[in-house]
């Protein structure tokens, strides 16, 4: 894994700040599974931050050295560093995993924010419950169907209840998986069962 770089810082008179642009940031990516009209994180940005803070702190400290008339102080930049994700841009409803890249460094007198760009989205694949209706029962008029008719019936049938368990399957194992990354970010939350009892 490449660790981050930082280009020549470039001066930004109408902002009143130094802008660098950021190489080979493999260790600040952030990859997040989105789900649900409101747009929810299997990882949230904020669990994101904190999680890399302290690796993103050293990482500046070390290629900032000698920028500053007064060199920076980790305990300092703990506070004035943040990161500005755009989450904001993703279409309502998106239901898949998504990559946030940093691209740039902004340094002013009071903040250091490390702006991400969103550099790739892949749709999670649909879940779709078919529920199939009942085979009619033939009529007294109808021809009984032969046994090599039945027989093709009764794969047909099995063959839609695979494939039918198979996407309940993905489902049940996507809910385990975003209820594991709920209970690490905000623990263990006993109402779920009752909030399935009312629905």
């Amino acid at each position: 894994m490449k660790r981050m770089r930082l280009a020549k810082p470039v001066y930004d008179g109408t902002k009143k700040v130094y802008v660098c642009d950021v190489k080979e940031a493999d260790d600040f990516v952030y990859v997040t599974d989105v789900y649900g009209n409101t747009s929810s994180f299997s990882k949230s940005p904020n669990a994101f931050f904190d999680e890399t803070l302290p690796t993103c702190v050293a990482t500046v400290l070390t290629q900032t050295l000698g920028w500053f008339s007064k060199p920076l102080v980790e305990e300092w930049l703990i506070q004035k560093l943040s990161y500005s994700i755009p989450t904001e841009t993703l279409e309502k409803g998106f239901d898949g995993m998504v990559t946030y890249t940093p691209v740039r460094l902004h340094i002013s007198k009071d903040k250091f924010v490390l702006e991400f760009q969103l550099t790739d989205m892949k749709e999670s694949d649909k879940v779709c419950i078919d529920f199939q209706e009942d085979l009619p029962l033939p009529s007294e008029a109808a021809a009984l169907p032969t046994k090599a008719d039945a027989e093709q019936v009764r794969l047909e049938r099995k063959q839609k209840v695979l494939q039918a368990r198979e996407r309940a399957a993905r489902a049940l194992f996507k809910a385990e998986e975003l209820m594991h990354s709920y209970v690490e970010e905000y623990g263990v939350d006993t109402d779920w069962e009752d909030e399935d009892g009312e629905l």
